[in-house]
């Protein structure tokens, strides 16, 4: 008896020996959720009161900073941002020697229209614009309301093809509201002065501003789509 009860533990050893051993190493591994959760419930209530509350401020920091910058009708930059955006674009452009152009545009006889179809429509008109400015400017310009019925659109690293933004921008607007059925000269139109700065030439945001808007008024004294003034000459062209 005792001999079979020893070959039996030897069989048993045997069989123990041969089978794989298990990894349980993952069995028991918490996920990194479990682990944040865990880390969660081990802070104190007044460590959690403070997270909460910097997750607040950070928040209503970023509401308030978004209300101080957009204009509520049109969605787009306001005025305030543009000072300050376009005095950040210029030291960018003067430390890097990069070309920065600008672009102003306005809608002709908007009080006109206004007068004739009422302020809801005209403001239907102004947020129309917007979105159409918005749709056809490239992801690195930046669109501002800049006035009643005016708008501006910075133009980083660019130079001279400014022009073919103006082009873009102007023709999209206008082709919308071509087929616009009523008075044609009570159709929404807009005109855009340019002020196109190269690398080398001088450099200021009042510079920019004046350039633009002078070259504005040359394109609606003269019935053009769009002036662009290049800094550093005394004639623009127009489109």
């Amino acid at each position: 008896v005792q001999h079979h009860l020893h070959d039996h533990r030897q069989r048993n050893r045997a069989q123990c020996e041969q089978q794989p051993e298990t990894d349980l190493r993952g069995v028991f591994a918490p996920s990194a959720a479990q682990v944040g959760f865990g880390l969660l419930f081990a802070l104190s209530p007044i460590a959690l009161a403070m997270i909460v509350q910097m997750m607040l401020h950070a928040r209503i920091s970023g509401e308030l900073h978004r209300r101080a910058t957009t204009d509520e009708l049109t969605g787009l930059y306001n005025r305030r941002y543009f000072r300050a955006r376009l005095d950040e674009e210029v030291r960018r452009a003067k430390r890097y020697g990069h070309p920065l152009s600008l672009l102003i545009c306005d809608i002709d006889r908007f009080k006109r229209y206004n007068d004739a179809f009422g302020r809801a429509n005209g403001d239907f008109v102004l947020n129309r614009i917007a979105g159409l400015i918005k749709e056809s400017m490239r992801e690195s310009d930046i669109p501002f309301r800049y006035g009643g019925d005016e708008f501006a659109i910075i133009l980083p690293e660019t130079g001279m093809e400014s022009r073919q933004v103006a082009e873009r921008i102007v023709g999209t607007v206008n082709s919308a509201f071509s087929g616009q059925k009523g008075d044609p000269s009570l159709r929404p139109r807009i005109a855009a002065g340019v002020a196109a700065r190269d690398a080398e030439q001088p450099l200021s945001a009042a510079l920019l501003v004046s350039f633009a808007d002078n070259a504005l008024r040359k394109a609606k004294a003269g019935g053009a789509p769009y002036t662009l003034f290049r800094i550093g000459d005394q004639a623009g062209a127009g489109g």
